[in-house]
């Protein structure tokens, strides 16, 4: 059974995203043989940090937004590992460095040039000097970390030549020169695997989901599978040259390309996002794997098939020890699953249901930014509805909350992500105003409805969810076995960026049969085996089928899951879990000054004391005693009491 890497907890390093030569020399000093190094990138931000709400509306709020939610997760993560002996920022401006609030904690390094490492780091670590070429920083790492050595940039060494091992496992990277690629090259020399570096794609994930809609339609169709031979074209070059039969497995780091489609799986296949924030994704697999473990599960069916997996999955986890919250049938609502998808903590979310493709309307505005320049701006915007029980309206009726997802198409005429776009060179301060105006019926020129490209959601009991989600599992890192149809695109980038560390999909509209067949094989062997050889076991059941490869899976080839040890044990900890959540969000309550985030914090409040209340009664007695649950239920509707003056 694979193990994961140790983490290197000495040093926790902070680099700016552009800054891959420099990162990529304090990796090699601060490397220590199979332990996976702290390294976390940090996009540019426009603005220091201000007073200003994250719901103002500005040129910086995207920046600012951005800011500070990494901030939070850089905060939690030092204190999962119980903080560091360095904390190194490397490249980073004064902007970024102003919304950093945890740094007055640690022993700060700063690294702006090269020369600071020689002053800094070097004498602390005092290793052994390796030179390499500037164009060769990533196969200078893997010498230099084999070696037990660090390297210096210059331009006159020797070519560094890689013996690969050919066996164990390997690592495909899409190199894009970021740091994202010296985070996946330090990944790959902390488990002792192969490393092959490949041209990056000019274009964005959809193209991939186009080309196999397209196919998908060929093949309904009986027509020649022009489609799947172009995707084919477009990943095969860049692999054809890898044997990977000498592999045990392979971990491609991507866009969002279909490699295990095009290999047909014949190894075991993983994925990481390269967009997906992959510093934070490998660590959380590692971190997670025998710590912070909550043995608690969703499973969510709207009971739409006549044969589901679901009473399986439920009684396969319960055997297992698992706490199992079950929003099946009229309990499969948005809303539900909204709430508790964000606030329960939970290690397990299955889903069965469709996947429904959005429906919505193509927009096309006119507006004008802050520099008087007129702009014509089209987008498809969808709704999504989610009646609350707990809200209701003068008249008694309930509330309904409305989510909103905006997918942008093109800025006077020229298509957002293409290279086009980008050489129009638009400042990114215009973007902000286009958003506010939306929508807006006196700027429309036209307005259309429509099945929008490249968008699906999570059909439930009524109504759907568009997988837009704040945050995940109370802070927890959840799997996540989306066994919806086309569940491999726009959800699948929505929940990892809320930090699961395994998700699971499809990658178009998968047969019901092969469906169950497949999810009651994977919890067969969930408990015994890796993720992955559980998801591999179950591919027999699409073997030979329309729906062959259909699955993909993105995490680590050594994540597992373990038994919990008691039903009572996994109750009691979900309940300490969720006082713990209880006193956070009470914490920023009293900390905001924003009344739509109060409000909200308020809401998310009253829903954990409800469940609290509600499922976890017994066990909160256990806990705090009978004198302190009357105190919480006191606390609980004075708040309810404030809100309502």
């Amino acid at each position: 059974m694979p193990s994961p890497p140790k983490l290197n907890s000495t040093f926790f390093c902070i680099a700016n995203r552009e800054q891959s030569l420099l990162t990529a020399v304090v990796s090699s000093h601060i490397n220590c043989k199979d332990e996976y190094p702290l390294i976390f990138s940090y996009s540019e931000v426009t603005q220091a940090k201000d007073l200003k709400s994250l719901n103002t509306r500005d040129e910086h709020q995207v920046s600012r937004s951005r800011a500070t939610t990494l901030d939070i997760d850089l905060n939690n993560t030092l204190k999962r590992i119980g903080g560091c002996e360095y904390l190194i920022l490397v490249g980073l401006s004064e902007n970024q460095k102003s919304h950093l609030t945890f740094l007055e904690a640690y022993n700060v390094i700063e690294i702006s040039t090269l020369k600071d490492i020689d002053t800094f780091i070097q004498p602390i670590i005092a290793k052994e000097i390796i030179p390499c070429k500037s164009n060769q920083i990533y196969e200078g790492l893997q010498l230099a970390s084999a070696a037990g050595k660090a390297i210096s940039i210059e331009e006159n060494a020797k070519v560094i030549e890689i013996i690969k091992r050919n066996k164990g496992g390997l690592i495909v990277v899409e190199n894009d020169n970021s740091i994202s690629t010296v985070i996946a090259t330090n990944y790959a020399i902390s488990i002792n695997a192969d490393i092959e570096f490949v041209e990056p794609f000019e274009f964005h994930e959809k193209v991939f989901l186009e080309l196999i809609e397209l196919w998908r339609k060929e093949v309904k169709n009986g027509e020649e599978e022009k489609s799947l031979k172009e995707l084919k074209a477009l990943i095969y070059d860049k692999i054809n040259h890898i044997n990977f039969l000498n592999y045990d497995f392979v971990t491609f780091f991507t866009i969002g390309a279909p490699y295990s489609l095009i290999i047909q799986n014949i190894i075991p296949t993983t994925y990481v996002g390269l967009k997906l924030n992959p510093d934070l994704f490998i660590f959380n697999n590692i971190c997670f794997q025998d710590n912070f473990i909550v043995d608690s599960a969703i499973v969510f069916s709207p009971r739409f098939f006549s044969i589901e997996e679901t009473d399986f999955v439920v009684n396969k986890l319960k055997e297992n020890h698992y706490d199992v919250n079950e929003l099946i049938k009229e309990d499969a609502t948005s809303h539900n699953l909204d709430y508790y998808v964000k606030e329960l903590p939970f290690n397990i979310l299955h889903l069965c249901s469709h996947g429904n493709q959005s429906e919505g309307s193509l927009i096309e505005e006119r507006y004008v930014d802050q520099y008087g320049n007129e702009h014509i701006f089209e987008y498809f915007l969808t709704l999504s509805l989610a009646p609350d029980p707990n809200k209701k309206s003068q008249k008694g009726e309930p509330l309904i909350k409305v989510s909103t997802k905006i997918f942008p198409k093109k800025l006077n005429g020229f298509s957002f992500r293409t290279k086009e776009f980008k050489e129009q060179n638009y400042p990114s301060s215009i973007f902000p105003k286009m958003f506010t105006t939306l929508p807006v019926k006196e700027n429309q020129i036209s307005s259309k409805r429509t099945t929008i490209e490249n968008s699906h959601e999570i059909a439930c009991y009524r109504f759907s969810h568009l997988g837009l989600f704040s945050h995940l599992a109370a802070g927890h890192s959840p799997l996540i076995f989306n066994n919806t149809c086309w569940s491999a695109y726009d959800i699948k980038n929505h929940l990892i960026a809320v930090r699961a560390r395994a998700y699971i999909g499809t990658l178009w509209n998968i047969d019901n049969s092969v469906a169950f067949k497949s999810a009651e094989s994977f919890y067969s062997a969930l408990f015994d085996k890796t993720i992955l050889e559980s998801l591999q076991e179950s591919m027999v059941h699409s073997k030979n089928t329309k729906d062959q490869n259909i699955y993909i899976f993105y995490g680590l080839h050594f994540t597992k899951l373990k038994k919990g040890s008691s039903l009572e044990n996994s109750k009691k900890d979900v309940t300490i879990r969720l006082l713990q959540s209880l006193d956070t969000w009470k914490g920023n309550l009293s900390r905001s000054e924003d009344d739509s985030i109060k409000e909200n914090i308020q809401d998310l409040i009253n829903w954990n004391v409800t469940l609290i209340l509600k499922k976890y009664r017994t066990e909160l007695l256990e806990i705090v005693g009978k004198d302190k649950v009357i105190e919480i239920i006191q606390k609980y509707l004075q708040s309810n009491r404030e809100k309502k003056a």
